[in-house]
């Protein structure tokens, strides 16, 4: 039975492209990261579940185990608040000091960690997080002395030894000592993923310093190291359009669009560059410097499965540059894994007005919010969209997806057709589109023009499975094309043989032909590929009834009882009576009755 798909949202694929926009991969700085022990225990991303606390939460004892359960379900700032609670109780426990520190960086209380951290500190001088947040706010504060003062110290591992280097030299930078700075970089020694780090921050500091023949050798260089960087082509751009070189610039953001399609900060690139406008620097100031870091370390390391640490590292660059909207697209992202789309909501609302990510920032908060059990609110935020950029087409195709997911399909059919419209008028159509409203239009009982839509996208889109699927099924079950509509599900079922609801299809395809042992062999297959559907197991019920195995069927029937049934509204209700009266409509199979008015 065709299932609607719920792949190709629409959503667009930002957070995708900020993987690109790291200046390093994550096996690159795989197992330099120093978490301790305790918080790899007490501190998981996963689903957010704490709610309430117990009778003891005003006690050491019950704030130490609120801590360890909101720790535990990825809920941070609950976490932070209960762990201060228990170390105000317990100032002298150094376990609770650090997790009480390493969660207020999390849940991005810097100014709370910022007291903890001096504490930190003063119990481990190389504890790096606690060094990097002193190191944050002295610099937010323009204490430029005392930021230099924590960079004294080399850092332990070549993680560390980057980081305190690099905000060394930024430091050297606020202080007046350019060649210091530019010194302090040129003298790093490490791993092979510091080549595209060293020349980024370098070309950075020359930049601001008006060293322009080292900003442009430092770009270059970097360039040269990652050429899919997204930062680093914006410098690179930047830097040859400054020089007059708007050919190179020009090809270069041609190559970058190739990699990374439809990215708002490659299309606002690609219109700088038709208009001359030359792109504002990346960065202005000590703090944006050391943000820039940061935010480029954090996102990398929470591909490599550090969240707790990567959180704190893009918690710390959006104290230090709250504007910075890739990095609240990556907190963001680490909200979504944990489950906690509120937060997540959150996040992406932070982007502002004036960034080229706000209104692609708006439709992911749009999806989050739907997640969140918020379509009425998620719509308001689509619309919104569309209605300042009627041009926004993520925002209605991501409008059409929830309606559609909440089954309004006529209001999901008119959105696809406001999409479609747009896409014809600059000269593109979209298979996903057609599709979908194919859907919409079959669900909503037209089906002449849901044909034509599902036709269009496999024109434009040939033998995508989920087209065959849905156009093949629909043709069996209204009696019409029956031969091609088994070539089309048996090819989906070749292309996605592992697909539970395309498996089903074809056993119910054979089964509404009245081919009852076929369509035994494949229901069979699809249980077993999907023993929690319910409506896949009803199917295997009824074809074995059919083949006279009625213990079976009452046995699948009973069985799909006891699962999720809240997709299929009224099929508990037709179970029970089978269970009872057994399949006694005998109707014949639309192969049957197409025969019949030959």
């Amino acid at each position: 039975m065709p299932k609607i798909a719920s792949v190709l949202t629409g959503r667009f694929a930002v957070v995708a492209a900020v993987a690109s926009a790291m200046l390093l991969g994550p096996a690159m700085i795989a197992g330099s990261v120093p978490l301790h022990a305790e918080g790899k225990a007490d501190f998981q991303f996963g689903p957010k579940a704490f709610s309430t606390l117990g009778p003891e939460s005003g006690s050491f004892s019950g704030s130490y185990l609120a801590g360890r359960l909101a720790g535990s379900q990825g809920d941070a700032p609950a976490a932070a608040e209960f762990y201060r609670s228990a170390l105000a109780a317990d100032p002298n426990n150094l376990a609770l000091l650090d997790r009480a520190f390493t969660l207020s960086v999390v849940a991005g209380d810097v100014e709370a960690a910022a007291d903890l951290a001096a504490r930190v500190a003063e119990q481990d001088e190389s504890h790096l997080l606690a060094r990097l947040t002193l190191a944050a706010e002295a610099v937010k504060r323009d204490r430029l002395d005392t930021a230099a003062d924590l960079a004294e110290k080399p850092g332990q591992g070549p993680l560390a030894e980057l980081t305190i280097r690099i905000l060394q030299a930024w430091i050297q930078y606020g202080q007046g000592q350019v060649d210091e700075a530019l010194a302090t970089i040129e003298g790093l020694q490490g791993p092979d993923w510091y080549k595209v780090f060293k020349p980024h921050h370098r070309g950075l500091i020359a930049e601001l310093a008006g060293r322009d023949d080292l900003a442009d050798a430092a770009f270059a260089e970097a360039y040269a190291s990652d050429p899919g960087a997204l930062r680093v082509v914006q410098a690179q751009v930047r830097r040859l359009m400054l020089a007059g070189r708007s050919d190179e610039a020009r090809a270069i953001a041609d190559e970058f669009v190739e990699r990374v399609p439809n990215h708002p900060l490659t299309i606002e690139l690609r219109r700088l560059l038709e208009s001359g406008e030359v792109p504002e620097p990346l960065v202005t100031s000590v703090a944006g410097g050391l943000a820039e870091l940061l935010y480029g370390l954090g996102s990398a390391l929470g591909s490599d499965s550090a969240e707790e640490y990567a959180a704190s590292y893009v918690q710390l660059a959006l104290y230090l540059e709250p504007g910075n909207a890739l990095a609240r697209f990556t907190l963001a992202d680490f909200y979504e894994r944990l489950k906690d789309y509120n937060a997540a909501a959150a996040a992406y609302e932070g982007v502002g007005e004036k960034s080229p990510l706000y209104d692609t920032a708006q439709v992911h908060r749009a999806l989050v919010l739907n997640a969140a059990e918020k379509p009425e609110e998620a719509q308001q935020v689509l619309e919104a969209v569309v209605a300042r950029n009627p041009e926004a087409l993520d925002a209605v195709v991501a409008l059409g997806n929830i309606q559609r997911a909440r089954e309004m399909f006529d209001e999901a059919r008119e959105t696809y057709t406001r999409a479609i419209d747009e896409t014809e008028a600059r000269g593109e159509e979209n298979w996903t589109l057609y599709y979908f409203r194919g859907i919409a239009n079959e669900r909503t009982k037209r089906w002449d023009e849901a044909e034509t839509d599902l036709k269009r996208a496999l024109e434009l889109q040939p033998g995508h499975p989920l087209v065959l699927n849905y156009l093949g099924y629909s043709w069996i079950d209204q009696g019409i094309n029956l031969q091609e509509g088994l070539e089309m599900i048996t090819e989906a079922v070749e292309a996605r043989p592992n697909d539970g609801y395309i498996v089903d299809s074809l056993g119910w395809a054979y089964y509404r032909l009245g081919e009852y042992d076929e369509a035994v062999e494949h229901l069979e297959r699809a249980v077993e590929l999907m023993p929690q559907e319910a409506v896949i197991n009803d199917h295997l019920g009824d074809a074995y009834w059919r083949i006279g195995r009625r213990l079976e069927a009452k046995f699948q029937w009973s069985h799909a009882l006891d699962l999720d049934m809240s997709d299929e509204p009224g099929l508990e209700e037709k179970i029970r009576k089978k269970l009872v009266e057994g399949l006694t409509d005998e109707e014949e199979s639309p192969a049957a009755v197409a025969r019949d008015t030959e």
